[in-house]
């Protein structure tokens, strides 16, 4: 603990010699709150007026900080899911500007690979593709309980019900 909460003063520090203190803890307030509002920490919901509360407070933590990578990553998958209930060729745009965004800011986190994989499985309809990121993600962090969750409802979908019960279980 006492580590990690040095790390976290250095950080601060470091962020209040750039002038980016404020606008990092703000954009920070703003995706958490998107997930207070949503009364959840994952993306179990695809109802589109709770996701289009959250996506809000995502797009705002982004006018605060265009790097933030978890913000980028929520609105790839809010609004890759709203799009599978409400398909238009904005949403669909965003959808896809936000996952290829997420993509080049952390190409290795695990957050990108969910992001571009739940816009390839909801808006490109790409099972291939979007279990060939879920399993690009699972690289970085096996245990990774969306990316799980997520790569075995799109095995279901393409019959490989073994390997989807097997990444169930896990």
């Amino acid at each position: 603990f006492w580590m990690l909460e040095t790390i976290r003063e250095l950080a601060g520090e470091q962020l209040a010699r750039a002038g980016e203190h404020a606008s990092t803890a703000a954009a920070h307030a703003e995706y958490f709150a998107a997930l207070a509002e949503r009364g959840e920490s994952r993306f179990g919901t695809s109802d589109e007026a709770t996701l289009r509360k959250g996506l809000a407070y995502y797009e705002r933590a982004l006018q605060l900080d265009s790097a933030f990578v978890r913000a980028w990553s929520a609105v790839a998958r809010s609004q890759s899911i709203i799009i599978g209930v409400n398909p238009s060729k904005d949403g669909v745009a965003r959808a896809r500007f936000a996952a290829e965004r997420t993509v080049q800011l952390a190409p290795g986190r695990a957050e990108a690979r969910l992001a571009m994989g739940t816009y390839m499985r909801h808006v490109a309809l790409d099972f291939t593709g979007a279990r060939q990121q879920y399993l690009a993600g699972l690289e970085h962090d096996p245990n990774n309980a969306d990316l799980l969750a997520s790569l075995a409802t799109v095995e279901r979908a393409m019959g490989k019900f073994d390997d989807a019960l097997a990444h169930t279980k896990q």
